[in-house]
């Protein structure tokens, strides 16, 4: 399981690399593609947050300025490849938390690691649109593309 969640999670940072790069390269500053990009990396660390304290203070759809975005970006990412890499059991265990809304759940963990990379793609999906929209060529950020 640890390996499999090591280059899901590889994954996960090459693709918002490739997005990060292309916005730095072309000066891409819409307000859409900053929100969505802003909207993976806090909740990234919404859900690392929840894992180890049970909540998280953090409202999911803060928008970052360019510069605090590409910091957000790059640690959220670090955070759950050490997380992952450090992490000792099986990842069997059972999370306990609260939503944004203060509703208890019980989530394996399992679950949560594999729902964080899924709600990333989603959403850099929504930023290929809208970078399309605006006239900009996304970068390719499929896991096939990855891998090959």
């Amino acid at each position: 399981m640890k390996a499999y969640f090591n280059k899901l999670y590889r994954y996960n940072h090459w693709a918002n690399s490739q997005l990060m790069e292309l916005m730095e390269k072309q000066n891409v500053r819409d307000a859409e593609v900053i929100k969505l990009m802003s909207h993976i990396a806090t909740a990234q660390h919404i859900w690392l947050e929840r894992i180890a304290k049970g909540k998280s203070e953090r409202q999911p759809w803060i928008v970052y300025s360019w510069e605090l975005l590409k910091n957000e970006i790059i640690n959220s990412d670090a955070d759950w490849m050490k997380f992952i890499e450090s992490h000792p059991a099986d990842f069997s265990e059972t999370i306990s938390y609260q939503n944004t809304k203060g509703q208890d759940f019980e989530t394996a963990l399992t679950d949560i690691i594999i729902h964080v990379a899924n709600h990333s793609t989603y959403h850099r999906g929504q930023v290929t649109r809208r970078l399309r929209e605006t006239g900009t060529n996304p970068p390719i950020t499929d896991f096939i593309h990855y891998v090959r």
